[in-house]
C-alpha cells in the first residue's frame, strides 16, 4: 500500500498500485470531468441554437385508425367544404355542398309548370263548348233544322275536347312528377 497526500495535509492509504496512482491522480480525474462537461456544453449550446423554431411545422404523417371513402351520388363541382382536414365528424354530418345552380333552376321551372292550370282550364272550356254544341245540334236535328251530319260533327268535336282534357291532365301530372324529380336532384346536392 502506498500513502497518498491529501490537500489538507493528511495522509491516507490507497489500495491502488503506484503505477495506477501516477496515471490517474484524483485531482486530474476531477479536472478531466470538468473539461469533458465543458466540452459537452460548448457543443450542445450551438446545436440547441441551430434547432428549428417550434413555430415551423415539422414534416410528420400520422396514420388514422380508420379510413372512410366518401363519394357523391352525382357528378359535380364542390361549392363549399363544411369540415376541416383531420376534424372529427359524426354520422350524417354534412361534409360539403355541391354546386346546384342548374338543379335549383330546374326545380323552380318544374314548380311553376306544375302549378299552372291554364291548359286544364282551356281544355275544360273547350269541353263545355263542345257539350253545348252537341246539345244544340241534337235539339235542332229533332226539329229538322240541321242534318244528321252536323250532329256527327258536333259529336266528333265533343270527343276531341274530352281527349284534349285528358291529355292536358296527363301533362299536368307529368309536370308534377318532374317537379318531384327536380327537387330530389336538388336534394342530392
Amino acid at each position: 500500500m502506498e500513502s497518498i497526500s491529501h490537500p489538507h495535509g493528511r495522509r491516507r492509504k490507497s489500495t491502488r498500485g503506484a503505477a495506477s496512482a501516477a496515471r490517474f491522480p484524483r485531482r486530474g480525474g476531477v479536472i478531466a470531468a470538468i473539461v469533458l462537461f465543458g466540452l459537452a456544453f460548448v457543443i450542445a449550446v450551438p446545436l440547441a441554437q441551430a434547432a428549428p423554431p417550434a413555430s415551423k411545422p415539422l414534416g410528420c404523417l400520422i396514420e388514422p385508425d380508420r379510413i372512410a371513402d366518401v363519394g357523391s351520388q352525382v357528378v359535380g363541382l364542390v361549392e363549399k367544404v363544411e369540415v376541416e382536414r383531420g376534424q372529427m365528424v359524426a354520422k350524417n354530418q354534412l361534409l360539403l355542398q355541391m354546386r346546384a345552380d342548374v338543379e335549383r333552376a330546374n326545380a323552380s321551372v318544374a314548380a311553376t309548370r306544375s302549378t299552372i292550370d291554364a291548359d286544364v282550364l282551356a281544355a275544360l272550356a273547350s269541353l263545355r263548348l263542345a257539350q253545348q254544341k252537341m246539345s244544340r245540334a241534337e235539339a235542332l236535328v229533332k226539329q229538322n233544322f240541321i242534318s244528321s251530319q252536323a250532329v256527327e260533327q258536333a259529336a266528333g268535336e265533343l270527343e276531341l275536347a274530352k281527349q284534349k282534357l285528358s291529355q292536358v291532365r296527363g301533362q299536368k301530372q307529368i309536370w308534377i312528377d318532374e317537379r318531384r324529380v327536380a327537387e330530389a336532384q336538388l336534394g342530392l346536392r
